[in-house]
């Protein structure tokens, strides 16, 4: 899961939590049997929620295909040959997580082996009309009297507790019943839900009023024989210190004596009626104030990025806004959000509204097309492609001869305004319905390629009614095959593996005197053979921006091969300086 998807999750329990814990004071779910299976159930929805919610999907990524433009348009990682490792705060924050939940693990697991310590230290003492399957053992270091086990259960009681007593036999009371309602298995699975979202802080106070609940449950189960004294034994117990926070069932917690005592001496009875009301207003409630997030900020799957063929369309955009049109097996409009590197080159392109299955089309154009400066300044920009559904298939066999059909118009596919321009003035000569020869046709198609030789012309012959002859011909001209750059872009990290001898910048004496220190930035051009031929400023200090050229000018880099011939390429390098150096 991605940190952004944990803080959707934080925020989504956070409301589930408080809604539902908040609505059973305000209804007053008074009967605590049915109020603690609610509360459970309700930890169970929050540590579910990523389960039992549908996800939005984050928007397609597209990049090119070829490896050169591959490198070209993949997301930069700026590095140098002395960078560091600095982890981002969605890193940090998915280990802050993890370390917690091992933690609390680790504590939930340390409480079980000092439960079995404190068992097998305790003298076990035999109690008239006990069930024998129940071991009962007194421990001098227990202040509190408690319970666990589920195979074998045990309880376990101080040594103030040891001789007979009614104070005894309400403790004894109490913690059977916990025994025999399987208590201390729903608490150890309750701490370890609670261990896997502990930053919740709603989840905490969950677990109170669970415990309270399953107290008060078991408080009205106990004293059923004798009420009165088994009050008063509450009431006597009331100094016992609490036990730390182990894995057991409590005869006594402070914090919760006066709701425990408030229960045995009031009405806590409900209808069936009144159950059923309340249970069914409040998981209305929590479904809508989950369904109210999920409207606001859903969980997000990420899409991996799709890589498209590019090919060349001469398209070159000058102005705002970015329209163009292209034509297609299905109509639709596709909106991509287009981020472009210093160079004009996109580094990444997002699908934000139309079919995804016209997203890898339109991606490619967006990759072949040119931008103005004015353009690759504002770095982000918004492309709109309309998509218009193609001609007809042939509804029977061409005909045999091309001047038995009659000419019906021309088609363009990923084509600049200017050049379809151009290109319809050549066809302009011809007019609908007329009847071409081999040779006329040919010569079309001739001054059409002549035109840019990047253009790729067809003809398709079809069956149509809308023909006198009942065969109609139509063109189609599109773009051919894009030509690789002369120059491409690689990622710092990557070209860094290049790297075959570094120079380490001198640290300028007034800097460190200044105690002064950071990272030097350049835009580099590497030439053919490897060797530094421009330096760029990007960022740095005034006082380290020399030291770092004059180290970053004698790198020398093993030579870009693209197709068996190096290549010149643009990268990024980071210069650090630091004080320890």
């Amino acid at each position: 899961m991605t940190a952004a998807n944990l803080i959707t999750w934080w925020l989504h329990s956070a409301v589930l939590l408080t809604v539902g814990i908040a609505g059973t004071h305000l209804l007053r779910w008074r009967e605590p049997s049915s109020r603690l299976r609610f509360l459970q159930a309700l930890l169970a929805a929050a540590l579910l929620l990523p389960w039992l919610e549908p996800w939005g999907r984050e928007s397609r990524t597209y990049l090119a295909d070829t490896p050169a433009l591959l490198a070209a348009v993949s997301p930069v990682v700026f590095a140098s040959a002395h960078a560091r490792f600095v982890p981002s705060w969605q890193e940090l924050l998915s280990g802050v997580v993890i370390l917690g939940v091992a933690a609390r693990l680790c504590f939930l697991v340390w409480g079980v082996f000092r439960l079995r310590r404190w068992r097998r230290a305790g003298e076990r003492v035999a109690v008239d009309r006990f069930p024998s399957s129940v071991e009962v053992r007194v421990v001098d270091s227990l202040a509190n009297p408690a319970a666990f086990g589920w195979l074998a259960a045990v309880i376990l009681l101080p040594r103030s507790l040891a001789e007979p007593s009614p104070t005894r036999d309400a403790a004894l009371a109490h913690e059977l019943e916990h025994v025999q309602r399987r208590d201390w298995l729903e608490s150890v699975v309750e701490q370890f839900a609670a261990a896997l979202i502990w930053f919740q802080p709603a989840v905490w106070w969950l677990l109170e009023r669970i415990q309270l609940a399953r107290e008060q449950a078991v408080d009205a189960a106990a004293a059923r024989t004798g009420p009165d004294l088994y009050l008063q034994s509450l009431l006597h117990s009331a100094g016992i210190v609490d036990l730390p926070s182990l894995p057991v069932t409590h005869f006594v917690r402070r914090r919760h004596l006066v709701q425990r005592v408030a229960a045995l001496t009031g009405e806590t009875s409900m209808t069936l009626r009144h159950l059923v009301a309340a249970a069914v207003t409040l998981v209305a409630a929590a479904t809508l104030a989950v369904a109210l997030m999920l409207s606001y900020r859903p969980l997000m799957a990420q899409a991996p990025p799709q890589t498209v063929g590019v090919r060349s369309s001469g398209l070159r955009f000058d102005s705002l806004p970015i329209r163009t049109r292209m034509t297609a097996e299905e109509e639709g409009t596709v909106t991509l959000d287009i981020t472009l590197t210093p160079t004009g080159k996109p580094v990444e392109i997002r699908l934000t509204s139309g079919p995804e299955s016209l997203g890898p089309r339109a991606a490619a154009l967006a990759l072949s097309a040119s931008f103005s400066p004015e353009l690759i300044a504002r770095r982000t920009l918004t492309m709109t492609v309309d998509f218009a559904r193609a001609a007809a298939p042939p509804l029977s066999a061409p005909p045999p001869a091309v001047d038995q059909a009659e000419y019906l118009g021309v088609d363009y596919d990923g084509l600049s305004p200017e050049q379809q321009q151009r290109a319809a003035g050549i066809v302009a000569g011809l007019r609908r319905g007329q009847r071409l020869t081999e040779a006329q046709l040919e010569r079309v198609i001739a001054d059409l390629k002549a035109l840019d030789p990047t253009f790729q012309v067809s003809r398709s012959l079809f069956s149509t009614p809308d023909s006198s002859t009942g065969y109609g011909l139509r063109l189609r001209v599109d773009v051919g095959v894009r030509t690789l750059p002369a120059q491409i872009r690689v990622g710092g990290s990557v070209q860094a593996a290049n790297l075959i001898h570094s120079v380490d910048p001198v640290y300028p004496p007034l800097a460190k005197q200044a105690r002064i220190q950071g990272t030097v930035r350049f835009n580099v051009v590497v030439a053919k053979d490897g060797t530094v031929e421009k330096v760029q400023l990007i960022s740095g200090h005034p006082l380290m921006v020399e030291a770092a050229r004059d180290a970053v000018k004698q790198y020398r880099y093993r030579p870009t091969m693209l197709n068996g011939e190096p290549i010149s390429v643009t990268t990024q390098v980071d210069v650090n300086f630091t004080l320890n150096r």
